[in-house]
């Protein structure tokens, strides 16, 4: 599993290898070096950006499953007891109804 920190190592030491060896390198080198130091950085935003989609896609699909199971099944009007058609049922048409909100959220954005 690779480290965390692994890209804010990476800055730290493209920061060093600029600052402390500006002089001694060439100037195609030079340019490498802040290229290096672009790509981390680009890098870094990235996986920032990952980690909070992933967590705010856990975050709704938790909420999402938290509400599905407040919702209790009600026996139909005349009858005393649920049965397990019913409840198979019930949670399908939920999810579907779930998954058709989701879409139409998603056709907007796009």
């Amino acid at each position: 599993m690779p480290r965390l920190d692994r890209f804010a190592k990476a800055k730290e030491t493209s920061t060093h290898i600029r600052h402390k060896y500006h002089d001694v390198l060439s100037s195609p080198t030079r340019q490498n070096v802040v290229q290096l130091d672009e790509v981390v950085n680009e890098s870094i935003l990235m996986k920032d950006s990952y980690e909070r989609t992933v967590s705010f896609v856990a975050k709704r699909r938790q909420k999402a499953e938290n509400t599905m199971i407040r919702r209790a099944v009600k026996p139909l009007p005349g009858r005393l007891s649920v049965s397990h058609t019913d409840i198979a049922s019930a949670v399908t048409k939920r999810i579907d109804e779930a998954n058709a909100k989701e879409r139409k959220r998603q056709k907007r954005l796009v």
